[in-house]
This record gives C-alpha cells, structure tokens and sequence, in this order.
C-alpha cells in the first residue's frame, strides 16, 4: 500500500475507520435514548420570578449538573422565556423527578445558630464514601473549602473543641459533626483546615447511597437562583417509547431503502446501488457511532434529523450521478473530473442552505429541535466532506470497467 494510494483513497479508509469505531462504541457504550424512545419523566416547572439571561443559565447549569452527578443519563433542559424551565428524564420515576427538580440546593453550616459556611465557600466536592458499622451504615460526603471559607470556619474552630457543626440543606439538618481537640489546637496555632465532611447514617447499604447521592449532587451542582414550581409532571411509559423507537427505525430503513431505489430506477443500473447503500449506510454509522462515544442523547427530533440526512443526500446523489452516467450516455465532451466538479458545486451550494436554515432553527430558540438540527446538519457535512466524494469515484470506476 503505497502513499499515493493513501492519498488517493483516504475517504474510504475514514470511512472504514468510521465502522469500526462506531461499531465498537455502539457495542461497548450503547446509545443514550431520549425520554419519548426511552419512557421517563418530563417536568415543567416555574420561576417564582422572571430571571435574566445569566440566572437562567445558571439555572440549567445547576440542575444538568445535578442530575448527572446523581446518575441519571440523558438528561434534556431547556428553559422557555425566563420564568419557564422543561426538564426530561430518561428512566426517571415522577415524584424522585420533582423532589431533584425542585430543592434550592442552599447549604449552610451553623455554630450555635449563626451561619459559619454556605455553598459559595465550597470549592470541590469529592465521592461519596460508604462503611458498614453496627446497627447499619454510615456515610460520609467530603467537600475542600475556599480559602476565604476555611479561614471563617477555622475561627470557630478554635474557640469551639468538642462543640457541634450544624449543617443543613435546604433548612434540614443532615449532619452534626463535632469539632474535635486535634482540629480545634490546629486552627488555634494558625491551620486553616480545608478538608471537612457530611457525615449521616441508614439502617441499609441503598438508602445510604441515595443519601449520600443526594448531598453529594446538590454540594457539587450549588444553588437553584430561584425557586421552582412544578407545573406539571407528564410520564412517558417505556412501552409507548419502545414503540416510537420500532417505528422511527421502521420509517428510517424505509428511507434508506428507497433512495436506493429512486437511483437504480432511475438511471436503470442496479450497480449504482452497491455505491449507495455503501456510503449511506456509512452515514448512518457515522451519527450513531458520534452519539454513543460523546454520549449525546438520540430522541425523537434527533431521529428526525438521522432520517432526514439520509433524505437529503438523494439530492446530492441525482447530481452526481447525472453528472456521471448520464453525461457519459449523452457523450458530453467534458472532462469527467469537470463534470464532477460541476456535480459538486452544486452539492456544496445545497449544503451550504441546509446548513443555514438549521442554523436559524439551532438559535431561534427553539431548543427542543436543537437535536434535529444538529444531526441534520452532522451527517450533511459527512457527506459532503467524505461520503460524495467516495460515491463518485466508485461510479468512476465501475463506468471506467464497462
């Protein structure tokens, strides 16, 4: 295999790669299915007041990070104006929805009733760890404090050995640590001590992970900038998503199979249909094998947009292949490589107007659609980049053969 070959041909070995790799993630990692594919729980929940652009950022952000950091994949927020926020949860039973949706997330460590620490004073929150001990199970959730935070709390320390730390959230104690006499003579001869935990119990091994779950997200993703009223709760049975997904994958291999079939009737070469199915099928494993190794989550406009970029190359293709088989019926006295570069021009201006439509649909607004614009657009650039390029060389070839 020389390297002029390799020059020549390295579409087909991306496109190879692409198989591979797509089948090795799909088969290791799988796909994150969305909450109409899946079954689950959409939340739509309300600001007590209108927020502005940053606190409705903010608020996304604290609950994506929250939700991740509590194990729940798939996760989809969006908000609507600024006092509106959709939430949807993949799996996610209604009521264990709405508690995780609606906490503030405010923490507070209190001496004697006064506020030592809040949530800003963190500044990493680490695993959670679990033991077993006699009457059930204890669980710790350790957090490393600011600077600004360890020196306040190092105050208190010294002048408080043996006397209790309150720690809440959301106005509930969850934990009492006592400051012992090692830390108290620390802070006293000038320690700032910056590693300190959360600490409860449960009488079983589950019920401590989902405590210390819970602490755990609600430290690492901060505090909600307002508070949020659910709406409404709207559940999504994992039957009725099963379906969506048979028949989104039913309507998809439709798509699939009649492109090829436009061609081969069209232009009476049942040969042109090896070219298609290879590079739209390539296509194909290109947006799944992306999905599964970024972990992107494939829902129902995602689908859309994987079925509608296998459509759209049929354009592409007519192009190209009237270019191809028809200039060579007609004896056209342009060089083939013009009139593949002609076929191409065309290509490239078609992309180029998917790609702004989608772009205005991506930041119109219009958030719940952001994934039918995205693949929509991933599997066009594909297949202008790679995929056309690989077709019309093996139309070359298998005219070059006759």
């Amino acid at each position: 295999m020389s390297v002029a070959w390799l020059r020549e041909h390295w579409r087909l070995l991306v496109i190879c790669l692409v198989w591979i790799v797509s089948a090795a993630s799909l088969t290791t990692k799988g796909l994150n299915l969305g909450l109409e594919l899946k079954g689950g729980t959409m939340v739509i929940a309300r600001t007590d007041h209108p927020l502005s652009k940053k606190e409705m950022d903010q608020a996304v952000s604290v609950l994506q990070s929250r939700l991740s950091t509590f194990g729940f994949k798939g996760i989809k927020v969006q908000p609507v104006g600024r006092d509106h926020i959709i939430v949807m949860m993949p799996g996610t039973p209604p009521k264990e929805a709405v508690e995780l949706i609606t906490r503030p997330g405010r923490f507070e460590a209190k001496y004697r009733g006064k506020t030592v620490l809040t949530g800003q004073d963190i500044e990493a929150v680490e695993s959670y760890r679990i033991q077993r001990v006699e009457g059930g199970y204890r669980w710790e959730v350790p957090f490393r404090l600011t600077p600004q935070g360890a020196r306040r709390f190092a105050e208190v320390a010294k002048r408080a050995p043996g006397q209790p730390i309150d720690m809440y959230l959301d106005n509930r104690k969850v934990s009492s640590p006592r400051i012992s006499q090692e830390l108290a003579m620390a802070a006293a001869s000038g320690h700032m001590e910056r590693e300190i935990e959360i600490q409860g119990g449960a009488p079983t091994r589950e019920q401590a992970e989902r405590e210390a779950k819970e602490i755990m997200a609600m430290l690492r993703s901060g505090q909600l900038p307002a508070k949020l009223i659910p709406e409404g709760v709207y559940s999504v049975s994992a039957t009725l998503g099963q379906n969506f997904l048979k028949m989104a994958l039913i309507a998809g291999s439709i798509a699939f199979v009649a492109v090829a079939l436009i061609i081969a009737l069209r232009y009476r070469e049942l040969r042109v249909v090896g070219p298609i199915l290879f590079t739209g099928s390539s296509e194909v494993a290109f947006l799944l094998g992306t999905a599964s190794l970024t972990g992107y989550t494939i829902d129902l406009p995602a689908l859309a947009g994987i079925i509608l970029s296998i459509g759209s190359g049929v354009d592409d293709l007519i192009v190209i292949t009237d270019e191809i088989i028809r200039g060579e019926r007609r004896g056209e006295e342009a060089p083939l490589r013009q009139r593949i570069k002609r076929a191409f021009s065309v290509v490239v201006a078609a992309f180029a107007t998917l790609a702004a439509a989608m772009a205005a649909l991506f930041f119109a607004g219009m958030g719940l659609l952001k994934g039918f614009a995205i693949m929509t657009v991933l599997g066009a650039l594909y297949g202008v980049a790679i995929t056309r390029p690989v077709y019309a060389d093996l139309l070359r070839r298998l005219l070059q053969e006759e």
